[in-house]
């Protein structure tokens, strides 16, 4: 059955492909299916299996990073991602895709986005943040991402004192109190350029 070529692989791979291209499923879930649905797929180890795939689709991803912000920082965020753009670097960051975003479920959009589409989420961590909705189901879909990954992938970026339930206080974090946005700008190039080594 499970051979290339074989109607049912061909129908069973063409009905998952589907499925991922909706965003009905996602990529661990495809590998789930594998092993439960498929029988002659029940020694595969699923674990070791995602780890391959999510290697092999690095280059893959969308968007180098991510930015998650509350609206009162929109400024912030948006020096970031146009800095970033400037250098030829992609960001998701909410104005630039206001096209795709039209007409869209923005609660599934915006999930898939933090938690499949970037190699990093940037999080400007304020009193602002924690007050909003939007930010919270952010938040939520980049520490299911983080939680999948053996790399960190939310950064916290501090603009005060705030403390965001979920991101631990031993996390490592720049404070832009601190630092200008320039040097937060070189520090996240470094970040990206060494994605995944």
């Amino acid at each position: 059955f499970w051979e290339r070529g074989h109607s049912e692989y061909n129908k069973s791979v063409e009905r998952i492909e589907e499925c991922l291209e909706r965003n009905a499923i996602t990529e661990k879930d495809f590998f789930y299916i594998q092993q439960s649905h498929f029988a002659q797929l029940k020694e595969i180890n699923f674990d070791t299996k995602f780890d391959i795939f999510m290697k092999d689709n690095t280059n893959n991803l969308d968007y180098d990073l991510a930015i998650s912000f509350a609206g009162e920082d929109r400024d912030t965020a948006k020096e970031i991602a146009e800095k970033l753009t400037k250098r030829g670097y992609k960001i998701f960051y909410d104005e630039y895709e206001k096209s795709k975003m039209w007409g869209k479920d923005l609660y599934e959009f915006l999930s898939n986005i933090y938690r499949t589409k970037a190699k990093y989420c940037l999080i400007l961590i304020s009193e602002n943040y924690v007050k909003k909705a939007w930010t919270k189901h952010e938040k939520k879909s980049a520490q299911a991402r983080e939680f999948m990954d053996d790399n960190e992938y939310i950064l916290p970026l501090r603009l005060d004192d705030a403390e965001v339930p979920g991101i631990l206080p031993t996390t490592g974090y720049i404070d832009l109190r601190n630092e200008s946005v320039d040097d937060v700008i070189k520090l996240l190039i470094q970040k990206i350029n060494d994605y995944g080594s």
